[in-house]
């Protein structure tokens, strides 16, 4: 069915009442050229709002040698992989008109994230931290309004090298199950006093019960404002 009364329906994908699509892999380098954005492959149940990707990574394209060798100043190296995200409530409409990918709930399984700095590199004199959670949100050039995402049996490992030594120490926290709110880059979608806030569980170094909440003003993001 297709006409006027269809057209502007948001339950309706593409006109269509259901429709399953699916694709393969999927890579892209970022714009430094630092990192490869990958999605083993990606599927889309339009009937139930759903979209499912497999593999997610944002993985750097050297190595830590070869990484500090293309940048000038101090810099994380992050390392991300999620083997499974699951989207629920896609509005298909806001995504493929306005190219914001929104939906109710985000669920991610397993996956891992490893941050590396290393300290024998100067810092840059000219531009101040800028790197706080939610500041790395806004920074994002996808437009997102995710409401809530559920995370499940993740790992997070910070390590630094530390020239005076020689050697690299690492903090680390195993089996993260957390829950995620308010992630999004669009300021039209955030209203006044509103919050994006982590609530978290997990195991440090690695057997350490550890229970962990972050709150973050989403109108300070260029101070990067949280308790």
């Amino acid at each position: 069915r297709m006409d006027s009364t269809t057209q502007h329906d948001t339950h309706r994908f593409f006109l269509s009442q259901t429709a399953h699509i699916s694709c393969g892999r999927l890579q892209q380098r970022t714009a430094d050229s630092l990192y490869f954005i990958k999605v083993d492959s990606l599927a889309i149940e339009a009937s139930t709002h759903t979209l499912t990707a497999f593999n997610l990574a944002y993985s750097p394209r050297f190595s830590k040698r070869d990484f500090q060798k293309k940048i000038t100043y101090r810099n994380d190296r992050f390392d991300l992989a999620i083997p499974k995200v699951v989207m629920k409530n896609m509005d298909w409409w806001a995504l493929f008109n306005r190219q914001v990918l929104a939906c109710d709930v985000a669920d991610t399984y397993n996956g891992y994230l490893r941050d590396f700095v290393n300290d024998s590199l100067p810092s840059n004199p000219t531009i101040k931290i800028t790197n706080f959670p939610y500041q790395m949100v806004r920074k994002l050039s996808l437009a997102l309004n995710i409401k809530k995402i559920n995370i499940h049996h993740f790992q997070l490992s910070y390590e630094e090298y530390l020239p005076a030594s020689g050697q690299s120490g690492t903090l680390y926290f195993d089996n993260i199950n957390a829950q995620l709110r308010n992630i999004i880059t669009i300021p039209a979608y955030i209203h006044p006093g509103m919050r994006c806030s982590l609530a978290a569980t997990a195991l440090a170094m690695p057997t350490i019960p550890t229970r962990i909440g972050f709150s973050f003003v989403m109108a300070h993001s260029k101070t990067g404002s949280f308790s």
